[in-house]
């Protein structure tokens, strides 16, 4: 399976929606599908927009949405050189780790905003000794902001990408300038909407009262078959970036820069559960962008004990039908 991913086969483009209704085909059964915990007026919007549509038309929606975002961010991770090598690995990783357990399997705020992240981040990457970065800068800010809109947690987003800014280009104030400017026209926007409607205080006191620190307090239990696929999933991860540490430097300047920013990803979105009241399960999902560099990154570079890879990527695939049923 390892060296079909790991080639550029048109082929594996069908097998990636293949894979994904597999993994999804239980949610046809799952009712209710969509899921509506968010207090975020941008995702309340949607989720009503949700309810008026039929149940097998939610599950096809994300499925869709996930297949989309899959091969996304493979086409992202292989146009800006964040691996070894260019592969499909990247979008099947992705397609496990958003359906490794059954609670995930529904419509939740995750599924959006994901996609949204993945565009900003495809946005923030083209800064890269660019002689005209005021465009996808913009781009980039104003997304991070819709994302924040949409679920509130995502506001940590905002401080990666000012240090991507920092990691990727010289100091400019300019540039600092329209950054903001991007990220705050959305919040302009809602706040002469809620001028508007009469509610601009209580909305934003609303919107205030998600961000205060909360205790951590995990909406959900770890069942023996998770914590198999969590131990399974940490060991690989383990290894992978042993190999990222001594690789590191051998790798040019850009794909370095792209790597620490994915690192901080994965740091900042741990540190954003922090807004929440309740951790849910689904939140997991918002660290499957930067996780799938460590784990596509070990499949990508194993030649020595392939065999054990294929081993590694067969348990995953066990442990995830495991948590399934």
């Amino acid at each position: 399976m390892i060296r079909f991913f790991n080639s550029l086969q048109p082929a594996t483009l069908f097998i990636i929606p293949f894979i994904v209704f597999l993994l999804w085909a239980q949610a046809f059964f799952i009712h209710p599908f969509a899921i509506n915990d968010s207090e975020s007026l941008l995702f309340i919007f949607i989720a009503d927009f949700i309810k008026l549509v039929p149940d097998f038309i939610k599950v096809l929606i994300a499925m869709a949405l996930i297949t989309l975002e899959a091969i996304y961010l493979n086409n992202i991770f292989n146009r800006y050189e964040v691996l070894h090598k260019n592969s499909f690995l990247p979008a099947l990783m992705y397609t496990m780790l958003m359906s490794f357990a059954l609670p995930l399997l529904q419509f939740h705020p995750i599924l959006i905003i994901n996609l949204v992240l993945l565009r900003a981040l495809d946005k923030i990457f083209m800064l890269f000794k660019n002689d005209f970065p005021i465009a996808p800068l913009f781009d980039a800010f104003f997304l991070i902001s819709i994302a924040s809109l949409i679920y509130y947690p995502a506001t940590a987003f905002f401080v990666l990408f000012l240090i991507s800014l920092a990691i990727l280009r010289p100091f400019n104030l300019r540039e600092w300038t329209i950054s903001i400017i991007a990220y705050s026209l959305p919040f302009i926007f809602l706040s002469v909407y809620l001028f508007w409607t009469d509610h601009f205080i209580a909305g934003w006191k609303d919107l205030l009262k998600n961000f205060s620190p909360k205790h951590l307090d995990f909406g959900f239990a770890v069942a023996k078959p998770l914590l198999s696929f969590f131990i399974l999933t940490g060991f690989i991860i383990l290894i992978s970036t042993r190999k990222l540490i001594q690789n590191f430097y051998k790798n040019t300047v850009r794909t370095r820069s792209y790597q620490q920013i994915l690192f901080l990803y994965l740091i900042i979105t741990i540190s954003a559960s922090f807004f929440l009241k309740t951790i849910p399960f689904y939140y997991m999902t918002m660290l499957v962008i930067p996780l799938v560099v460590f784990l596509a990154y070990y499949f990508v570079t194993t030649k020595k004990r392939a065999w054990f890879a294929e081993l590694m990527l067969w348990g995953m695939l066990i442990l995830i039908i495991w948590n399934h049923f």
